[in-house]
C-alpha cells in the first residue's frame, strides 16, 4: 500500500543525473554476432566487413585489417583487460592477442566445445591449436610451439594426433586431447593420461577451484560412460 496518507502532498520532484560512456562509434557494416562485451562490462569489441577486409574494434579503436576475422574465434579474459581473436590473410591464419600477431599458420584448430583462443582464468596464459602445415598439428601456449605432430585419420576419425579443444587450469596448466592408435586420452601439464576408447565430446573437463583436481567424461569399448576423477575411473 501507499506511505502518503490521503489528502496528504506526494513528494516534490525528484532530479536524476545521468552520464553516458560512448565505446564505439556506430558502424554500418557490423558482422552478425561479432558483438562482445568482456566480462567486467567495461569494453566492447565487433567486427566491421568492408570491402572484402574485417577490421576487429575495440572500445572504438580499429586493429589491422584482415581478409576475414572469424566472430567464433573473439575472447575476453575474465577481467576483460585481455583479448583474443584470429584473422586470416593471404591464405594463412594468425591469433592476434593483446594486438601482437602470431606466426602465420596454414590454419588454427576450431572447437564446437570452447574457445578457439584459450585462455588461463587468470588471463596469464593463452593457447591453442595450430596446423603449421596440412595434415600437421602443434600445441602452442603463450607464444610457444610444442611438437608438431602429424594429424593420421583412418575411418573416417582422428587415429594419431592432437585433437583439442585447449583449455587451462585455474592455476595455469594446458589440458588438451590426443589420439593414440584409435583410442583417446587428455594431456595435462605435458603428462599424458591413460588412454580410452574416446574421449566424450563436446569434451568436458571439471576443475577444482585451485586447479589441483580435475574430473572427465570419457567412453569404454563399449560405448558405456566412464567419469574419471584425479585419474582413477568410477
Amino acid at each position: 500500500c501507499s506511505s502518503i496518507g490521503a489528502g496528504q502532498p506526494g513528494p516534490g520532484p525528484i532530479k536524476l543525473t545521468m552520464s553516458e560512456t560512448l565505446v564505439g562509434g556506430r558502424q554500418a557494416n557490423v558482422v552478425r554476432d561479432s558483438v562482445f562485451v568482456s566480462p567486467d562490462g567495461r569494453h566492447v569489441a565487433f567486427v566491421e566487413q568492408r570491402g572484402g577486409t574485417s577490421v576487429l574494434y575495440l572500445d572504438g579503436r580499429p586493429g589491422k585489417p584482415y581478409d576475414s576475422i572469424p566472430p567464433q574465434g573473439v575472447v575476453f579474459s575474465q577481467d576483460g583487460t585481455r583479448l583474443g581473436y584470429l584473422g586470416s590473410r593471404g591464405g594463412r591464419v594468425v591469433a592476434v592477442f593483446d594486438g601482437r600477431e602470431s606466426r602465420r599458420y596454414f590454419d588454427i584448430l576450431n572447437s564446437a566445445s570452447a574457445p578457439i583462443i584459450a585462455l588461463s582464468p587468470d588471463g596469464r596464459h593463452f593457447g591453442f591449436i595450430a596446423i603449421p602445415a596440412q595434415g600437421m598439428a602443434a600445441t602452442v601456449s603463450d607464444g610457444i610451439e610444442g611438437k608438431v605432430a602429424p594429424l593420421e585419420i583412418a575411418g573416417g576419425k582422428l587415429y594419431n594426433g592432437i585433437m583439442g579443444p585447449m583449455l587451462y587450469s585455474p592455476d595455469g596448466k594446458t589440458v588438451y586431447g590426443i589420439a593414440r592408435d584409435g583410442k583417446q586420452a587428455l594431456v595435462i601439464a605435458g603428462k599424458e593420461g591413460k588412454l580410452h576408447a574416446a574421449l566424450l565430446q563436446p569434451l568436458t573437463v571439471v576443475f577444482s577451484p585451485g586447479g589441483g583436481r580435475l574430473a572427465y567424461v570419457a567412453l569404454t569399448d563399449a560405448k558405456a560412460l566412464l567419469v574419471v576423477i584425479d585419474g582413477l575411473e568410477h
